[in-house]
């Protein structure tokens, strides 16, 4: 990914078929956070809440929690999360958004090493 594209929709083509290679098959690209009126880890809480509440996985959830992780990934910014279900779907921030970029700030590096 660190090559140089002609266009942006030629980045997001390339970038969004390695991801679907790595996770699942809901991965939602965003530039940059607030771009489609909403931020991706609040897409992405939505989309677990719907997924799992639906009457075909609860067989599933009587056994077992569902647990995930959650990456918000918009533009140079990562979040991670963790969702879990019990009554309801739980699910925290195990961080804050944090610059996926390299930056020179010792407490910066020190905090998400």
């Amino acid at each position: 990914m660190s090559d140089f594209y002609s266009d942006e929709k030629l980045r997001q083509k390339e970038f969004y078929e390695i991801i679907c290679k790595l996770f699942s098959k809901d991965i939602q690209i965003k530039n940059e956070i607030g771009i489609g009126r909403c931020n991706p880890t609040t897409q992405a809480v939505a989309f677990y809440a719907k997924f799992y509440t639906q009457i075909k996985y609860q067989k599933i959830l009587k056994g077992c929690n569902l647990p995930c992780f959650i990456i918000g990934l918009a533009g140079p910014w990562i979040c991670i999360l963790g969702a879990v279900y019990v009554e309801k779907p739980l699910i925290e921030p195990l961080t804050s958004f944090e610059p996926f970029i390299f930056t020179n700030d010792r407490i910066h590096l020190d905090k998400i090493a």
